[in-house]
């Protein structure tokens, strides 16, 4: 932490925000969101791995208050999906969504990673939340295959879009599944980037994207391949 920690951590959790608005503009069905620092750890009372706001939950509840109530009761839908691909288990935003159906949440992260304590596929949330909360864990270097971890993310996919049928999808995004990343153990190459961004593009609903993990030499190759995907056709 530095004397500038906390006001670059606002400055985030506003640049989610502004994401949001751009994106209910309806110009703009996809937004990239620079957000350092990340969020994915941050509880409501426990900062960790970075994270001191959770730019995530901050930007999906926005959202969700802008959006209004369900006009429908649907109890299968959540309007609104935060699909987390960082390396490690968002507890945070886990931790703050557990209970609750909109935003739903799931994650593809390393298994018996940091932080530890959660990210096991059988938390699967409680009362109204039951049912909207999926871990995908998977084993970590030197086990792990980029197969392994597309096929991961085709079964968040269909979840996402069989079982809740979102109209909006935030992604925390987390680059540190990359190979050379100090912080992972994944075996993800720079042209996965891709393909996991062509793969979020299918869903055919605006995203906004917010970037959480990511620390080798090579994150804004990796950006640039992630907003190709995004941008395909």
């Amino acid at each position: 932490m530095s004397k500038h920690t906390f006001r670059s951590a606002i400055a985030a959790a506003h640049l989610a925000l502004r994401g949001v608005d751009l994106l209910l503009e309806g110009s703009h069905p996809t937004v990239f969101a620079l957000t350092r620092p990340p969020g994915h750890h941050s509880c409501r009372s426990l900062a960790g791995g970075y994270c001191y706001l959770n730019n995530a939950v901050i930007a999906a509840d926005y959202l969700l208050e802008k959006l209004g109530p369900l006009t429908e009761q649907d109890d299968a839908q959540s309007r609104v999906v935060i699909l987390d691909l960082d390396f490690h288990h968002g507890n945070g935003t886990q931790s703050l969504t557990y209970n609750k159906k909109e935003p739903a949440y799931i994650s593809i992260h390393g298994e018996d990673e940091y932080p530890y304590y959660t990210g096991g596929a059988d938390e699967k949330g409680v009362g109204e939340g039951e049912g909207f909360n999926f871990n995908l864990p998977l084993v970590a270097r030197p086990n792990s295959t980029r197969d392994n971890y597309i096929g991961a993310l085709v079964s968040a996919i269909d979840i996402i879009q069989t079982k809740w049928r979102p109209t909006y999808l935030l992604v925390s995004m987390g680059f540190d599944t990359f190979w050379k990343d100090p912080l992972g153990a994944f075996e993800l190459d720079v042209d996965d980037y891709r393909v996991i961004g062509r793969h979020i593009r299918s869903m055919g609903v605006p995203v906004l994207a917010l970037l959480e993990g990511g620390y080798s030499d090579e994150l804004g190759d990796l950006v640039v391949k992630f907003l190709e995907g995004l941008q395909s056709e």
